[in-house]
């Protein structure tokens, strides 16, 4: 120890040189923890020894055959999606600690084997005793016969303990499921709006070179042919626009799949979702009462406090053990040792400071702010399927008159741009007619795409995805 001291001091002084002087002292930081530090406001550099995290590859084109439906993704992102992967290994270490808690049941024995050398020197005689060498071994062995509850309680905590960890998991399931779903509808509302963008670029640029052949034929002025021409170049700007915004959501849809950003995913087209939903609306609220994952892991939560309030009230009871011993010691010039040792163990515990009293009043307490947190959640998953419900109930009505609109807003157009070609109507009224066409084809698909993202989230709530649907009575 001496010698290392004195290293540390020699090094520490040689530091201390000109040009190699430390930030701090030798007795702020003995240990030049601060010394290789960087700069203030600036960065660490190199990696320190990190692994280096690479792109992972696309999968193969078999495997990308198999996913172009919704029920294909979510199956693949259940697999795959690191979440699920984290709330199963979640699952997987709280199943290891009910294993953990029912070990209370088994005794617990212990062994020791040390081997010693000893001398004795008396300091102010000459009186000194030869090194001796000595083997020790011992094992222990203790039972708790009685505790009057604890074991059970506390097992009985730790299984409701995994019974919140398994309704986690479900509940981590049902997001990954929603998450996919809200994804893929959101890359197929991207792929129909850059198909409805593609026309728009094909009608201005239609109406564009009408008015050109007009204005060279002195029918038209030049100034309908600049409209049409900034018609046509913001049409072709907002198609630009929306063919990322399709990439980003082909990338958002991969990584939710647990799939690398840049996979060629791609996305049905959405059909007409047909009539509404038959089942009325207190089914699925009693259906999301009775199945929803979030729910049950919160009433597993209050059983799990009201577990934890009973094992902390039996540990302040007493406890009856066996304890038993054996130990062995081998001289090797001199008589070897056996100890036995056999007896009962009396533990009768004392709240004289009144600590387990107050820590069941907390616990207590913990468990009634639970029971209060439950009934929250079960008032705002009534209300999310209640949105869900009666949101795609007006979607779908909404789209059917959205459609209707869109279906007048064509023939408005053609209208119109029979009266341009015949002098009855003006640029601007044909530029407007094709906006309200465009605007009319995109609040069509955006209600349809909402019918679909409610259809999810009613079956989301209520425990529905990904395994079916409530029948019509």
């Amino acid at each position: 120890m001496r010698v290392a001291i004195l290293g540390l001091l020699i090094a520490r002084c040689a530091l201390a040189a000109p040009g190699l002087r430390p930030r701090t002292d030798l007795w702020n930081d003995p240990w030049g923890t601060t010394d290789h530090l960087p700069a203030l406001g600036a960065y660490s550099p190199g990696r320190h020894g990190l692994p280096r995290w690479r792109v992972p590859p696309p999968p193969s084109r078999s495997q990308l055959a198999t996913l172009r439906s919704l029920p294909r993704l979510t199956a693949w992102a259940l697999r795959h999606n690191p979440r699920t992967a984290m709330a199963w290994e979640a699952l997987r270490a709280q199943a290891a600690a009910l294993g953990v808690a029912k070990s209370v049941w088994l005794p617990s024995v212990d062994g020791t084997l040390t081997e010693q050398r000893a001398k004795t020197v008396v300091r102010g005689t000459n009186i000194a005793s030869g090194p001796t060498d000595a083997l020790y071994s011992t094992l222990s062995f203790s039972e708790v016969l009685f505790h009057f509850g604890y074991r059970r309680a506390h097992v009985a905590r730790a299984r409701a303990a995994l019974l919140v960890a398994r309704y986690g998991t479900d509940e981590s399931l049902q997001r990954v499921a929603l998450v996919i779903a809200d994804a893929y509808y959101g890359l197929a509302q991207a792929r129909a709006d850059v198909a409805v963008y593609r026309r728009d670029v094909r009608e201005s640029g239609r109406i564009y070179q009408a008015a050109r052949h007009l204005y060279r034929a002195h029918l038209k002025p030049i100034t309908d042919v600049e409209l049409a021409k900034t018609q046509w170049a913001e049409a072709r700007s907002q198609l630009l626009s929306i063919e990322g915004l399709e990439r980003v959501r082909r990338a958002q849809l991969a990584e939710t799949a647990g799939l690398p950003v840049g996979t060629p995913l791609t996305a049905a087209s959405l059909r007409n979702p047909g009539r509404p939903v038959p089942v009325p609306v207190r089914r699925w609220l009693h259906r999301a009462l009775r199945d929803n994952p979030a729910l049950l892991a919160d009433l597993a939560r209050v059983r799990e406090a009201h577990r934890l309030v009973r094992e902390t009230a039996a540990r302040g009871w007493p406890s009856v053990s066996l304890m038993a011993g054996a130990g062995n010691a081998e001289f090797p010039h001199g008589p070897d040792e056996n100890s036995f040792a056999l007896g009962i163990q009396v533990n009768v515990p004392f709240d004289m400071n009144f600590a387990q009293t107050y820590r069941i009043q907390q616990e207590q307490a913990l468990t009634h702010a639970l029971r209060a947190q439950t009934h929250a959640r079960a008032h705002r998953i009534l209300l999310a399927v209640w949105r869900a419900y009666y949101g795609l109930q007006s979607s779908l009505r909404a789209y059917r008159k959205a459609a209707l609109a869109a279906r007048s807003a064509h023939a408005a157009l053609i209208g119109i741009r029979t009266q341009y070609r015949i002098g009855l109507a003006d640029m601007l009224d044909v530029i407007t007619a094709e906006s309200d066409l465009t605007a009319a084809r995109l609040t069509r698909l955006h209600l349809l795409s909402d019918s679909y993202r409610y259809r999810a989230a009613l079956f989301r709530y209520a425990a529905l995805i990904p395994r079916g649907a409530l029948r019509a009575p």
